[in-house]
């Protein structure tokens, strides 16, 4: 039944797209067609070992030269070896009116600040689907906001409300991306061959539960500077066992998952610097409520340098950052905490694209404290059809009980196929 209901869905979709594109005079048409491969080096028991996942994405938005433009993205994914995945929703649905000075923005928005590669610590208005953990950078979920730009002479303002808070997603219990029980900080024996399922324990949705955030930059000749606010909800949620829900009779953990709110301030800037160069960093200070079972604060900031380099037939760039996170309680962070991936962690980016479509890139992270790294060489192609291929690999090791050490039986290969309209 679902089958067909997901068959049904894609028809649908499909037939609107014929009906749309001949109005195409009124508004832009463009999408994506994407079909992608991962493969693992090495086989779990009762995990799933591998991905085949189709995508179309439609995007329908107004033209440009219109004062009131308008966008709507919608997605229809499948994949063949993990259902927890598919899914048939709108990225983006969102109108914005231009006012002199001025953009009001409403709707379902993916809105992003920041100015470092990759790691963004102030970057903290979306949510994020972490269900695979090596595979988001598409993956922020939109949020339904109210946002209002206000642009002056070399400066500009940026206010957003979020009435209804949105949270992230965590890996499924059957994914070989969800964490062991001592990964989480948790005994080894609640986890041991008992079945493990998750219960949100996401706030109600009342005007207290709305998020807020401001940002202010300023440019300067050969330097931009910004402050920001954040106050809000951590979208990644804290797991804790629900004793509540324990049966002798039939064994299971239960974990809880817990929200915090927080305040986020930061503070990033950009300078140019001689023979090319450009030093960017962004930094935030997290301040969890006081009333969480985990009110530490903490800091991160992210600093690094960028290059381009024009060859005769090519182009290279090269980005290498410093990743610090200091918790100012002096609290150990637990080894699956997504928010502390990096906490004294050099990152370099090296990007060679050639001037027939070829792109060969390497992007490798190591972390001190815990001895384990992340390395992924990829080699992509963009044909003159629009057709994009791309194949990468994920490398991970390290120390017995570092992150990337207890993910190294993850590495893999993943292939991806894309073309664009």
């Amino acid at each position: 039944m679902k089958r067909k209901i997901k068959s049904l869905s894609l028809i649908f979709l499909l037939s609107t797209i014929a009906v749309i594109s001949n109005a195409q005079e009124h508004f832009d048409l463009s999408g994506k067609l994407q079909y992608s491969h991962f493969s693992y080096f090495n086989d779990q028991k009762n995990k799933i070992n591998g991905r085949n996942e189709g995508l179309l994405q439609i995007q329908l938005a107004s033209k440009r030269e219109s004062s009131l433009q308008w966008k709507a993205v919608g997605e229809l994914r499948e994949d063949l070896s993990d259902a927890s995945r598919n899914r048939f929703w709108l990225d983006e649905l969102w109108a914005k009116q231009q006012l002199g000075p001025f953009d009001i923005t409403l709707g379902k928005q993916l809105i992003s600040w920041g100015t470092a590669d990759g790691i963004n610590p102030i970057n903290n208005i979306n949510p994020t689907d972490y269900t695979d953990l090596l595979d988001t950078e598409e993956e922020r979920i939109g949020v339904y906001a109210l946002r209002l730009q206000w642009f002056m002479n070399m400066a500009d303002i940026d206010l957003i409300y979020v009435p209804v808070a949105s949270f992230g997603v965590l890996p499924a219990t059957n994914s070989r991306w969800f964490p062991s029980t001592e990964m989480m900080g948790l005994p080894a024996a609640l986890g041991s061959g008992i079945p493990i399922s998750l219960r949100s324990n996401a706030p109600k949705s009342t005007l207290k539960s709305g998020e807020f955030g401001i940002r202010y930059r300023k440019r300067f000749s050969g330097a931009d500077f910004g402050l920001s606010y954040y106050n809000g909800y951590d979208h990644l949620p804290e797991l804790s066992p629900d004793m509540s829900r324990f049966d002798p009779s039939a064994p299971q953990l239960v974990l809880l998952e817990n929200y915090r709110r927080q305040q986020v301030v930061g503070a990033e800037w950009v300078v140019l610097l001689p023979w090319g160069l450009a030093f960017r960093s962004e930094s935030a200070l997290f301040i969890p409520e006081e009333n969480n079972s985990t009110s530490d604060r903490y800091l991160q900031t992210v600093a690094g340098i960028d290059k381009n380099l024009a060859l005769n037939n090519s182009s290279l760039t090269i980005i290498a950052q410093y990743i610090y996170d200091h918790n100012l309680e002096g609290v150990n962070y637990e080894k699956f905490d997504l928010r502390h991936l990096f906490t004294n962690s050099p990152m370099a980016n090296i990007d060679w694209s050639l001037n027939n479509g070829m792109s060969i890139s390497v992007l490798g992270i190591y972390n001190i404290d815990s001895n384990d790294y992340y390395i992924s060489p990829k080699v992509s192609y963009t044909a003159n059809s629009g057709l994009f291929f791309e194949l990468q690999a994920d490398v991970m090791g390290g120390e017995t009980g570092s992150f990337f050490g207890n993910y190294s039986f993850n590495n893999r290969i993943r292939a991806k196929m894309t073309y664009k309209f």
